[in-house]
């Protein structure tokens, strides 16, 4: 079973990273073929360096809940940062809320409402049942999304695997890659 940091890092980086695809064609796509890839590993090993540092300095200190990591790692500013977080949260979860309603409208005729209460009510069932559900819920999801992006992976170069090719072979090398995959992962 996935280990509950390992999983809540990887949902807030895929969820909060990549959710909307925006963040990807600003920060990514725009450097062709080869420069996606390169920023990729740039964002990956920022993000790889954040969780190993952090990894490490709770096993150093040897702290194994979120408020005590804080308070070590922040000193007397925890609680400023925790009223952001609340800020944040909120902000979030009106963000998901809406994007869960307008999608499932789009797609399925339901109303935005229903769409964005079916969100919240969610939330409410995976707070109510703890860290269980959460720990299930988590590798179930990341093993899940690695499936389909495997399935998605092949099936795109089966139906478009000449153009992939192609574009690798006559792609020019756009500048920037680093300092906006950098930019991304900060």
């Amino acid at each position: 079973p996935i280990r509950v940091p390992a999983g809540v890092f990887q949902a807030v980086v895929v969820v909060g990273a990549y959710g909307t695809g925006l963040e990807g064609v600003e920060y990514v796509s725009r450097f062709g073929p080869v420069g996606v890839r390169v920023a990729i590993a740039v964002i990956a090993l920022a993000f790889g360096l954040v969780l190993a540092v952090s990894f490490e300095y709770a096993r150093v200190f040897r702290i194994h809940d979120y408020r005590h990591f804080l308070r070590k790692l922040l000193g007397r500013l925890w609680l400023a940062y925790e009223i952001l977080f609340l800020a944040l949260l909120v902000l979030i979860l009106a963000i998901t809320g809406s994007a869960a309603g307008t999608v499932l409208h789009d797609r399925f005729a339901i109303p935005v409402s229903s769409g964005t209460a079916c969100m919240f009510v969610a939330v409410v069932i995976f707070n109510f049942f703890g860290r269980e559900i959460v720990k299930q819920t988590l590798t179930i999801g990341s093993a899940l999304l690695l499936a389909i992006l495997v399935i998605y992976g092949l099936i795109v170069f089966a139906s478009q695997g000449d153009a992939i090719v192609a574009n690798f072979a006559n792609s020019e090398n756009y500048s920037g890659w680093a300092q906006s995959g950098i930019t991304f992962a900060i």
